[in-house]
């Protein structure tokens, strides 16, 4: 991961900005991304996560800040299976400072 955000970050211009996702190493990430999305929803085909590889926001910001990045406060991006809207939809997901 660092191998690839520093990549990023060199081809961010001056003043530019670079924005990364990824889905946090957490037991909720587990339970919704590989239970919820693969096994039971078949969303996903089963094995497309590696809860391993997932990154908290702790090693990203890390990593950022390796690569000479300022980092600015994460916030996460959260389903809302409520909202009855596909998953390519915007108003299905929204922003969150607690889930990050």
């Amino acid at each position: 991961p660092s191998e690839f955000i520093e990549s990023c970050a060199a081809l961010v211009a001056p003043g530019g900005a670079l924005v990364m996702s990824t889905l946090n190493r957490t037991a909720k990430s587990f339970a919704l991304a590989i239970l919820g999305a693969e096994y039971i929803g078949r969303l996903l085909p089963p094995g497309t996560h590696d809860w391993k590889r997932f990154l908290t926001p702790h090693e990203i910001r890390n990593a950022m800040e390796k690569a000479g990045l300022d980092v600015s406060a994460p916030s996460g991006l959260v389903f809302n299976p409520l909202a009855l809207q596909p998953l390519s939809s915007p108003q299905a997901w929204h922003l969150s400072s607690t889930d990050t």
